[in-house]
């Protein structure tokens, strides 16, 4: 018990004797440009997060062709675990998710199986996302630069689609729009999950 006591306060003097401050600027798929700054205390880092960007795309959904507007912005808190006290990290926090995508659909679209046309769509994610991950520090004994990559998965959730029809000859109804909206929700599944990968430069004090 003894030594175990004698480790926990060594390890927690290294800690805080290894505090620093540090910010960073970084770039990535997908969650585009951003910035951070935080603490680092040796074993763990603490810092807060953002991110933002936005581009054009086109996209087929429920078989329909779409113009999309993706827009990226979110910001977080994350903490950083070293466990070897050297470069690699694990890394878990939480987002506020503000991605969001809309789009005009290209021409006539089947909506619920009827035609319409002037169609367009918004999607909206879950407001708060989990991130976990893993990343390489390189340059933190030492004040100044330091690079840093880091890959993970940001849980973005499941997509709230509202979709616009004015009417075509009368035919598309409520109810089918409603359908439409559940059919494209499956349809962006995959967007669930956001693969990241970004690549950062940043500075100690």
């Amino acid at each position: 018990m003894k030594r175990l006591v004698i480790a926990c306060c060594l390890a927690i003097s290294a800690s805080a004797h290894a505090a620093d401050v540090f910010v960073e600027a970084h770039a990535g798929a997908l969650l585009g440009y951003g910035a951070e700054a935080g603490v680092d205390f040796g074993l763990v880092r603490v810092r807060g997060q953002f991110n933002s960007f936005d581009y054009d795309t086109d996209l087929e959904i429920d078989g329909n062709d779409f113009d999309i507007a993706l827009a990226l912005d979110n910001r977080g808190v994350l903490v950083d675990l070293h466990p070897f006290a050297g470069a690699f990290h694990f890394t878990g926090g939480l987002y506020d998710n503000q991605n969001m995508a809309s789009g005009d659909a290209k021409g006539v679209v089947l909506v619920n199986g009827k035609p319409a046309i002037g169609v367009s769509a918004d999607a909206d994610f879950s407001s708060t996302a989990p991130y976990v991950g893993i990343g390489w520090l390189f340059g933190r004994d030492n004040k100044g630069l330091v690079a840093h990559l880091e890959v993970g998965v940001l849980d973005n959730g499941d997509a709230d689609v509202s979709l616009y029809v004015p009417s075509f000859n009368g035919a598309v109804t409520a109810e089918d729009v409603a359908i439409e909206e559940r059919e494209m929700e499956e349809d962006l599944e995959g967007f669930g999950f956001f693969p990241v990968i970004k690549l950062g430069v940043g500075y100690y004090f």
